[in-house]
């Protein structure tokens, strides 16, 4: 293997890509939810779990995610995310029911929380100690930088792929960045994983931090802000004229793209 492909340089530009991945789950629903909303008739709002939903997973396993990165490996639980990501985009490529669609953007956050719990860590893990704070500022960029460019790349997609393009085209790149980094990513010594924590165990620590103020009032922050900053964008572009959407969604995100 090229000696480059182990720099640690290389590796933190292929995991922000894998970032990039993650947030295009959101993106290439988002920039198209007019045309979603259209295709799939009278939906009412209901279609806004085509948005939503994703971030349903993290809720509900959020604490847990920690937990089972540790038990199978942060690369093994990176992996199996962007792989379950290329897999879920190529059957939403095919435009299947809107029931079925729900379904797989349920699943589908499962891919994300594995991947935007991991690669940061891994991020932070590869980099040299003074360069940690300039390689989570770059990640700290994927959401917006991936908004950005699917914002303006759609109307091409959609005029040569019809609505199909951008699961499609998202599929293939999840699978790219999976194999990459399966190639490059190097083994972690798991020698020393704690065992399993009980159920009874798991139950105590969620009960600690939702009964804790002080604890969970960031997470309540959080949540409140990503309720009113998702739905701005998924539905005051459709508010716009079209040919302005596409450079009204590339832009919101930016100025608000999430902390490392």
């Amino acid at each position: 293997m090229p000696l480059f492909l182990r720099s640690p340089l290389f590796l933190v530009l292929a995991l922000w890509a894998a970032g990039l991945g993650a947030a295009a789950q959101f993106a290439k629903i988002v920039v198209i939810f007019p045309e979603l909303q259209a295709h799939y008739g009278e939906t009412g709002a209901a279609s806004g779990y085509l948005v939503s939903l994703i971030s349903v997973v993290g809720m509900v396993l959020g604490l847990i995610a920690g937990i089972i990165a540790i038990q199978i490996g942060i690369r093994r639980l990176l992996l199996s995310g962007l792989w379950l990501g290329a897999l879920i985009s190529a059957w939403q490529s095919a435009l299947p029911g809107f029931e079925w669609m729900l379904a797989s953007r349920l699943v589908e956050g499962l891919s994300h929380l594995a991947i935007v719990v991991t690669a940061p860590t891994l991020i932070a893990e590869l980099s040299a100690r003074r360069h940690q704070g300039m390689a989570l500022t770059l990640w700290g960029s994927y959401f917006g930088v991936a908004f950005a460019v699917i914002a303006l790349a759609a109307p091409a997609v959609l005029a040569e792929f019809g609505l199909p393009g951008l699961p499609a085209i998202h599929a293939v790149y999840m699978a790219a960045i999976a194999a990459l980094l399966t190639w490059a990513l190097p083994a972690i010594d798991r020698s020393d994983t704690p065992p399993w924590p009980s159920p009874g165990d798991i139950a105590r620590r969620h009960l600690a931090v939702y009964s804790s103020p002080f604890i969970a009032a960031p997470a309540l922050g959080w949540l409140f802000y990503t309720l009113t900053y998702v739905s701005m964008l998924a539905i005051l572009p459709s508010m716009l004229d079209p040919t302005l959407r596409p450079f009204v969604i590339a832009a919101m995100p930016i100025p608000a793209s999430p902390p490392p």
